[in-house]
């Protein structure tokens, strides 16, 4: 018997033209690298 565990990364989005109380989504994304990064979790990406 095996135990498989399936964990995926959550991309944030960052853009100059937004605003950190968005999601962090490609139609959302954050202002600031800040805001996401302190979302992210280890193994999360901020682009």
């Amino acid at each position: 018997m095996g135990c498989f565990l399936s964990l995926s990364a959550t991309n944030y989005l960052v853009a100059t033209n937004a605003d950190d109380s968005n999601a962090g989504t490609l139609d959302k994304p954050f202002a600031t690298l800040q805001k996401a990064q302190s979302k992210a979790l280890p193994g999360d990406i901020e682009e």
